[in-house]
């Protein structure tokens, strides 16, 4: 996803130069870099909340999981007591 913020970072002034100055451009070409900004930071917005989604289950999975393996130590534990 950087490629497109190096790409945008690249062509926004250049379209805007030739749409205002020189005439020769057209307001699409500026509406198509716009369409690809919203994208691109729809696109970073949606990976960012995946992993911030994807660590808060992972941690989760692993309190659980602690957890479970306390309890599962004190059983064993208690069986061996009463041998």
């Amino acid at each position: 996803m950087a490629g497109a913020y190096v790409y945008l970072t690249l062509l926004y002034p250049i379209i805007w130069r030739i749409w205002i100055y020189y005439a020769s451009g057209n307001a699409n070409f500026y509406y198509a870099l716009n369409l690809v900004t919203a994208f691109a930071n729809s696109t970073i917005l949606s990976e960012a909340l995946s992993a911030v989604l994807k660590r808060r289950f992972l941690i989760k999975k692993k309190r659980q999981e602690a957890a479970n393996g306390d309890k599962k130590d004190t059983t064993k534990s208690a069986k061996k007591k009463a041998d």
